[in-house]
């Protein structure tokens, strides 16, 4: 009977001790990051355990040939807003992965606005149509080293247009891509 009431108390202990600790996001993750389409200064806050929101302030770049066939570029201003939910911090952390810095895959709902703030361009682009895009997203990021991360998203959703007044009779609204490859900087 003594060994019964030992290994039970083993048993619970441990059962206690593995699902007393959560794993968890960070409680705040603050950095810079670059890709393909820009720069972005990020802050992204703990909701619960799995769940984090994220807010980007930056610039998206863009090219185009159209500009009487010359090359010209140009930058707007963008605000993201982005609820995200991290599905596999167990199974990274069961085997031995790192998770800390929001390490890990999420679904996510990428939320993007366009303001009409100014266009940094090489050329008298014009003001920018303001738009808002409500994306779902799949993605990951992946620390690196203490300070630098990598992450990949894609999704597929809505984009809206606010074009009344910008020399179109009525606002647009289109299908919209969501395409993310960024390498960053996390501050501690």
């Amino acid at each position: 009977m003594k060994k019964l009431i030992l290994i039970t108390t083993i048993l619970l202990n441990a059962y206690f001790v593995t699902f007393s600790q959560q794993i968890s996001v960070d409680e705040r993750v603050f950095g810079l990051q670059a890709g393909l389409f820009g720069i972005w200064g990020h802050g992204e806050y703990k909701v619960q355990n799995k769940i984090a929101i994220k807010g980007e302030l930056g610039f998206e770049n863009g090219f185009s040939q159209t500009y009487n066939n010359n090359f010209y570029f140009f930058l707007i201003p963008t605000v993201v807003l982005e609820p995200r939910w991290y599905y596999n911090l167990e199974k990274r952390q069961t085997r031995l992965k790192r998770i800390d810095g929001n390490s890990g895959n999420y679904f996510s709902i990428f939320m993007r606005y366009h303001p009409d703030l100014f266009v940094i361009s090489n050329v008298n682009a014009g003001s920018v149509i303001p738009d808002i895009s409500i994306i779902p997203t799949w993605g990951f990021r992946r620390k690196i080293s203490d300070h630098f991360n990598f992450e990949m998203a894609l999704g597929l959703g809505y984009r809206y247009y606010f074009a009344k007044g910008y020399g179109y009779s009525s606002n647009k609204s289109e299908t919209a891509l969501n395409f993310t490859l960024r390498f960053g900087y996390i501050f501690k």
